[in-house]
């Protein structure tokens, strides 16, 4: 049923169709209406062909079937709508919806009037105004219409229930509903600004103005309300059973507007971080409609309104959180368009309104994280100006104290401060020391002050050299040129390595001083002293250690070339050489466990080689020679530190002139003991040779039953008694008797027990083969095993790569790309000495990256190139093909970027290089990546 004042004809009339129509009378009454109205036929044909346009369509016309029952029914009271009587009938219709709200049926014919009778308003409106100025008064009409018909299009508009009802599919219904709030919005919009031009042509701006601040207002209002209906559905705030889905003007015309805002405010005593209630509170409150201004980002214009309140409602707490809302939305803004001043200008203010708020500590500290993270963003961008980067983290450390910014501060104005020092340091290697470089070394030190009172803790640990330094120049300063000029070149040949000159020239600088030498050339001569004297030593360390290492490899391989021969009859053998004499032999027992036992040929030769090593005459003096340097530099300035350190040092390591660390066998210690003669030794193990081998003839005759074969054992068992009585201590005398009385036993023993020749023979092969493999196995150790020493320097090393590759991954994100190389290039020297390839790659590969130009301004497109070619050799020799094609692929765009953007052919290899390795390792993607770049640059 359409409206009496919808002045324009609707899809249905033009048609001459009913509503609930289908598709084939839509077509039949397309074809009849065409031959009369055509483009306004196909117009209507169209709107009704599509669904989400005939939707729209209905929603604004009245649902007959709804209306049974209504008060008065324009179904049969036509004049019900009329101008006349419409004031009248919405009143009646808002009095039945008072007992049944929210009735969507009358909610939704309240909405149809209320929006025909602002249209009819707005149609009004325009003919006057063209027709000539247009009075003040004019605006409070159309307000109060749209304001009605906003209130129930809201409702309806976030009612997922009133879309059920009339049997709307979910994805059309979101479709429409879109579609008209935006609808809606625009021409509220459209309207304000055609009033505004309306009013400066027709002579009366004000008026005009009036009209377009009503509509203005109006649009603010209906995107209130719309937000305030939604936040109402997600809080499930229901009446009468049904969800209640409207805004404030609903809510206040049917009373239940302060029953909401109290049934807010005792969830959130029970939820008070409920973010949906927090949100639901503000637009239920009176200055929902300044919340919306924030919303739409009209900041100045919520922040002139909060101003405006007065001193009571200015001191709430609600207004001071949407004050401090507007304000961090604003200076989100200013941020985007890099005025950092004015945004920290504005969180400054931000963080007052939340402290005048109340608001937890937790809320606070996260907009002081975002203002820190916002400014640390913002410096980053300054790379080369470190004093905007600089002045951009101070700034934002007057407003929040965060340890966070205050680290940043200190790390960065240290940074500076090296930097300036070691340009100072650079430029005093090429020229004289002059007062303009002394005054750098002050702004460096007073730099490095600052980042201490910024609390950085390396600034700490450099302050007091660079202090020093700084007091040293200062005081070389007054000098005579000639000293100055050799204390430069002294410090020339030192970052040469060429200490002993150095030291030479610092000694011709002290006597260029005369009678009164300066205290820093003193302190200077006596550091280049101790460094020349712990040279030295450290020279003689290694060549002792080196000695060690080598004695230690001829032990590893004396062991590991013995025979582990076993004797006859179970006897104990030498370890070296398999004789089972011992006599005079030793039994040496090493601290992990090891056991060895050497006659004594064997154990002259492991002690030989086990002799500790000494310090050759060479080596004497050169220890004597660094003492007498370290006694220099003491006697030179008594108190220096460096000086007692140094003679402490050589103190330790070379007392009674012998090599540092254990002595011996580098592998443990060991315990010799001689072997007792009890046990084996020189008569008696000839007589058991002769009695051993005159059981072997017995038993081999007793094999045949021979007589002579049994004499034979009977004597040899004889023997064997009265041997074992000697050596037990009871004489040859007292054996015989025991002797004759075993004998026979044991030759009847030994008769039986020759079958059992065939199983003795392979358990003593047996026991061959094992001492052969125990053999094999010392001696594959000692030809690929590591001395404890090398392993335990080899992951020392590896220690110190990954600790360093972790620093070069931390400088990347902080965007200090030469750093980051200088880390990732010690990470890649350590990893190597390690032997850890795979390692040594990644860390050379990242280096690579951290010199490219278009990362680092500093860097070189020709460093880059020489790391990526160390990095894919290194990965050749690896499993990983995909980070190899990686490396070969950066090194081809390094040497493309490096010839100005050309293709080269060692560059054309490299990519299909990449290509069949990535491809071969499963990277799909990336081989085609390294494809496009040959096809981009076809050949010649």
């Amino acid at each position: 049923m359409k409206d009496p004042l919808q002045t324009r004809s609707c899809p249905y009339e033009i048609l001459g169709l009913e509503r609930r129509v289908g598709g084939a009378e839509i077509n039949s009454a397309f074809k009849r209406a065409f031959v009369k109205h055509r483009g306004a036929a196909k117009v209507a044909f169209d709107q009704l062909s599509r669904p989400n346009e005939r939707a729209k369509a209905d929603l604004f016309m009245y649902d007959p079937a709804a209306m049974e029952g209504w008060d008065p029914n324009p179904a049969y009271d036509p004049a019900a709508l009329s101008l006349q009587r419409r004031a009248e009938t919405a009143a009646k219709w808002e009095a039945q919806l008072r007992h049944t709200f929210p009735e969507l049926s009358r909610v939704h014919g309240l909405g149809v009037l209320h929006y025909w009778w602002a249209v009819h308003e707005d149609e009004r409106l325009l003919k006057l105004a063209e027709a000539g100025p247009l009075p003040v008064e004019a605006a409070p009409p159309v307000r109060e219409r749209w304001r009605e018909a906003l209130a129930y299009w809201s409702l309806l508009l976030s009612s997922d229930r009133f879309w059920d009802e009339r049997q709307i599919p979910r994805e059309l219904a979101a479709e429409v509903r879109r579609a008209l709030r935006a609808e809606l919005e625009h021409g509220l919009a459209e309207k304000s600004r055609a009033h505004a031009e309306l009013g400066a042509r027709s002579g009366n701006p004000a008026a005009g103005e009036a009209l377009a601040r009503a509509y203005a207002d109006l649009a603010g209002q209906w995107t209130t309300e719309l937000h305030c209906a939604e936040a109402l559905a997600a809080s499930e705030f229901r009446v009468r059973g049904i969800d209640l889905t409207c805004g404030q003007l609903l809510l206040s015309k049917y009373d239940l507007l302060e029953k909401a805002r109290e049934r807010v405010e005792s969830d959130l005593r029970r939820q008070p971080t409920n973010e949906i209630l927090r949100a639901l509170r503000i637009m239920l409150s009176p200055h929902a409609a300044i919340a919306t201004r924030i919303e739409l980002r009209q900041f100045d214009a919520a922040l002139d309104a909060l101003e405006a309140l007065d001193r009571a409602t200015w001191e709430q707490a609600e207004v001071q959180r949407l004050r401090a809302a507007a304000l961090t939305q604003r200076a989100r803004q200013h941020a985007e368009l890099n005025r950092i001043e004015k945004a920290l200008t504005d969180w400054e203010q931000a963080l007052r309104a939340l402290e005048a708020a109340g608001a937890a500590e937790a809320e606070r500290e996260e907009l002081r994280a975002e203002i820190v993270g916002v400014c640390m963003e913002k410096a980053s961008a300054y790379r080369d100006d470190q004093e905007e980067k600089a002045q951009v983290l101070q700034n934002a450390f007057g407003v929040t104290q965060s340890p966070r910014l205050t680290e940043a501060l200190g790390e960065l104005l240290r940074t500076r401060a090296i930097a300036l020092f070691n340009a100072a340091y650079d430029r005093e290697k090429i020229e004289d020391l002059t007062p303009e470089l002394v005054a750098q070394y002050e702004q460096s030190l007073a730099l490095l002050k600052r980042a201490v009172n910024y609390d950085s803790a390396r600034a700490k640990e450099d302050l007091q050299y660079i202090a020093e330094t700084v007091a040293n120049k200062k005081e070389t300063l007054q000098a005579p040129r000639p000293a100055r000029q050799l204390s430069r070149l002294a410090l020339d040949a030192l970052n040469r390595n060429r200490t002993a000159e150095a030291v030479a020239l610092m000694r011709m600088a002290l006597e260029r001083c005369g009678a009164a030498p300066l205290a820093a050339y003193k302190d200077q001569l006596v550091k280049l002293l101790v460094a020349q004297a712990r040279e030295l030593g450290n020279e003689v360390i290694n060549q002792l250690n080196a000695e060690t290492r080598n004695k230690n490899a001829a032990i590893d391989a004396f062991l590991a070339g013995g025979r582990l021969a076993a004797s006859a009859l179970g006897l104990r053998a030498c370890h070296q050489c398999g004789t089972t004499y011992l006599e005079g032999g030793s039994s040496f027992t090493f601290n992990d466990g090891r056991h060895y036992l050497f006659c004594v040929g064997c154990s002259g030769k492991f002690q030989a080689l086990n002799a500790p090593v000494a310090a050759s005459r060479e080596m004497k003096a050169r220890i004597q020679d660094a003492k007498g340097l370290a006694q220099e530099a003491a006697e030179l300035v008594p108190e220096h530190a460096d000086a007692k350190q140094c003679r402490t040092w050589l103190d330790e390591n070379f007392k009674d002139v012998q090599a540092p660390g254990e002595k011996g066998f580098v592998e443990g210690g060991f315990s010799a003991t001689d072997i007792p003669a009890a046990e084996v030794g020189g008569p008696a193990f000839l007589a058991l040779l002769g009695i051993g081998g005159a059981l072997y003839f017995g038993y081999q005759q007793m094999i045949e039953f021979r007589p002579e074969g049994m004499l034979a054992a009977y004597a040899g068992a004889a023997l064997l008694a009265t041997w074992v009585a000697y050596v037990k201590g009871y004489g040859v005398l007292f054996g015989l008797p025991v002797s004759v009385l075993i004998s026979p036993p044991l030759a009847w023993v030994a008769w039986l027990a020759a079958p059992d020749r065939a199983f003795l023979r392979t358990l003593r092969k047996r026991e061959r083969e094992r001492a052969e493999e125990e053999r094999k196995r010392i001696r594959e150790a000692a030809a690929v095993g590591l001395s404890k020493e090398e392993a335990a320097r080899r992951a020392t090393s590896g220690e110190r790569g990954a600790k360093l590759r972790a620093l070069g991954d931390e400088r990347l994100e902080a965007k200090e790309y030469g750093l980051a190389a200088d880390s990732f290039e010690l990470a890649a020297h350590y990893h190597g000495e390690a032997q850890d390839v795979a390692a040594q790659a990644l860390a050379l590969y990242y280096a690579a990256y951290a010199l490219q130009p278009d990362q680092n301004p500093n860097g070189a497109w020709a460093a880059a190139a020489e790391r990526y070619r160390q990095a894919a050799k290194l990965y050749a020799g690896t499993p990983d093909r995909l980070m190899e094609g990686r490396s070969k692929s950066q090194l081809a765009v390094s040497l493309i970027e490096g010839a100005t953007a050309k293709m080269t052919p060692e560059a054309r290899e490299l990519f299909a290089e990449a290509v069949r390795l990535k491809r071969a390792a499963g990277d799909e993607e990336s081989a085609k990546a390294s494809e496009a770049w040959i096809a981009s640059s076809p050949a010649p």
